[in-house]
């Protein structure tokens, strides 16, 4: 048996971590350097683009205990353990299938890790230098993975099963402020991997986080054997990604695609929850966006992308068949899906539909029907919508905001809603300018708005086809601003009439509806419409 043991090699000056974001830290790898006296008893290695202190290979303990019989996985019984960290400059083969520190790679491939069974911390793939990535014996990270401004046009670990921490590919958030490197390469550039095509992980069990940003030549994600992400799932930015399949059961606690260029197709097939929460401790590794923020326990679909001829690309197909409970923020905006579908859904913390719509050149079409039949729980025993929100910034308009617990807005084409029954929302009502819309049976049991100590109101303005407040009869209690205008076809008396049962602190506003304004007068019944025959 023969074991490695590899000096640790200490960062000084050096800024790999450093120019990274206050809460990132790869650990400690080579310090720049002029010459071997600087490198305590290491050797400072001239023939790098920038010189560092490295350690001195093949210097073992001599403990061989001759040739196996070569029978079995050599990842079973691993005997080549590098103890502390791992500077890799060269592609020379290592004989290294086990490292107890971190990684980081700077050499023109990874052909020197072509044994590497397991690393207990951080893998670092980061370098302009490096144009191949090919980890064919790892099965598990203990840290992140990472890889980001790199030439490589693949990532391939067909043999990994598991990332504990972040699994990182792309653009991330480094630090703006110069002095934290304090003048000295290496600087981690704000690149992505500029030659990225494919990303082959198919034994992949299980991550901490997963991050895919910015990647603008990633045609197709797919990791057929992720079943858990136990934080945030983004993919996000990737101008040429054209399909999602993700076999993910539960996500810890955001999931989030957004501004994805081609993406058409988004499949989610045993996606069962969305969590409101984190599962990692607090040390673990967590990489910021470049844009917005998302509430814990979200699921954010936007499409807000341009092709090369400046036309919007919207997504035309959701597949979330098993999904059951998002405890944040359930949205999806700018999407052209003719219908959505979520027949397993029971619990949100608030629903966002906004903005569904054709805007493309010479397209015409939208979200035109939504089906959530089991809908009727915030998870805390109650029938409702608690209004957890996100900022504004983060819908493709502005009319759904923090405080609304039901946003359903500005999808021209839509004409049919079927959300279930709940009896009360914690935050904001809003349904505006839905110009097809007829009906709002399916707010049929709401009885209380505004349940919430901080937030309230109803919004229900510029539906062009609106012809009643059916739906709203249950309504008995209502905090916060109640505007209803701009419904050319809305007798206004309905809404005296809705105004004269309501008890509350309610600021009314009501004009511009079907004039003229008629003595208070019923409204309608729901009976008979949208209840479905389930069987």
């Amino acid at each position: 048996m023969m074991r490695l043991s590899f000096a640790s090699v200490i960062v000084g000056a050096g800024c790999w971590g450093a120019c990274l974001a206050p809460d990132v830290d790869f650990g400690a790898f080579a310090k720049t350097c002029a010459s071997d006296a600087e490198c305590a008893g290491l050797i400072c290695d001239l023939s790098l683009e920038v010189p560092r202190c490295v350690s001195i290979a093949g210097e073992g303990e001599g403990e061989g205990e001759g040739e196996g019989e070569g029978e079995g996985d050599p990842c079973d019984s691993p005997t080549e353990t590098v103890t502390g960290d791992l500077f890799v400059d060269s592609s020379t083969p290592l004989p290294v299938q086990v490292v107890t520190g971190d990684i980081i790679v700077d050499a023109g491939s990874t052909t020197a890790l072509g044994a590497l069974c397991r690393i207990d911390g951080d893998l670092v793939i980061t370098s302009s230098r490096v144009l191949q990535v090919s980890l064919p014996e790892l099965r598990s990270v203990g840290g992140n993975l990472v890889m980001f401004n790199t030439g490589a046009p693949s990532l391939s670990a067909p043999k990994l099963a598991a990332v504990d921490g972040l699994l990182g590919i792309g653009q991330f958030r480094i630090s703006d402020d110069n002095d934290e490197c304090d003048g000295n390469p290496p600087c981690l550039a704000r690149d992505r991997n500029a030659a990225l095509t494919s990303v082959n992980l198919p034994l992949l069990d299980s991550v901490g986080r997963l991050r895919v940003i910015d990647e603008p030549l990633l045609t197709e994600l797919s990791l057929p054997a992720l079943t858990t992400v136990d934080a945030d799932l983004i993919i996000s930015e990737n101008a040429t990604l054209a399909s999602v399949d993700i076999a993910v059961q539960e996500v810890g606690r955001i999931l989030d695609l957004d501004g994805n260029g081609l993406l058409r197709t988004v499949h989610f097939p045993r996606l069962t929850r969305v969590s409101n929460g984190t599962l990692l401790d607090d040390d673990v590794i967590i990489t910021e966006l470049s844009y917005g923020s998302t509430s814990p326990g979200s699921f954010v679909l936007v499409s807000v992308s341009e092709d090369a001829n400046g036309n919007y690309q919207e997504i035309e197909e959701l597949e979330i068949p098993l999904l059951v409970s998002v405890e944040g923020t359930f949205m999806v905006t700018d999407t052209v899906i003719p219908t959505l579908s979520a027949p397993a859904l029971t619990t949100v913390g608030s629903l966002y539909l906004e903005a569904n719509t054709g805007v493309a050149l010479g397209h015409d079409g939208g979200m035109n029907a939504v089906s959530m039949p089991l809908l009727a729980s915030n998870g805390d025993g109650t029938t409702g919508i608690v209004g957890a929100g996100l900022t504004p910034a983060r819908s493709g308009g502005t009319n759904c905001t923090r405080d609304t617990s039901l946003c359903i807005s500005a999808n021209t084409f839509l004409t049919s809603v079927s959300i279930g029954a709940f009896g009360t929302l914690a935050g904001e009502l809003t349904i505006l300018e839905n110009s097809q819309l007829t009906s709002l049976c399916f707010l049929d049991g709401l009885s209380a708005i505004g349940t919430s100590a901080t937030s309230g109101g109803m919004f229900i303005s510029f539906n062009e086809a609106l012809t009643s407040l059916a739906g709203l009869s249950s309504l008995t209690t209502m905090n916060g601003q109640f505007t209803a205008n701009g419904n050319a076809q809305l007798p206004d008396c309905q809404v005296t009439t809705l105004l004269d049962a309501l008890s509350g602190d309610t600021s009314p506003q009501h004009e511009n509806n079907l004039p003229p304004s008629n003595p208070a007068c019923p409204i309608d019944s729901c009976a008979g419409e949208g209840e479905g025959e389930g069987e």
